[in-house]
């Protein structure tokens, strides 16, 4: 197994009532790659700027 550059662990958000995120999880390994994809409104954006740090979760570990 190649070694954990990246792990995500129950990421949540809102926005007041909305939930924009919910119990997100995912690890990246060495030389893997990531695509985040998913509906309009499905919390790509808001998960991304929490993982380079634009953002706070409100639950959650990265």
């Amino acid at each position: 197994m190649s070694e954990t550059v990246l792990q995500v662990t129950g990421v949540s958000r809102s926005y007041r009532s909305v939930r924009a995120a919910d119990d997100v999880s995912f690890t990246l390994g060495v030389g893997g790659s990531l695509g985040i994809v998913g509906e309009s409104g499905s919390g790509k954006t808001t998960t991304a700027r929490i993982v380079v740090g634009l953002e706070r979760a409100d639950a959650g570990e990265v």
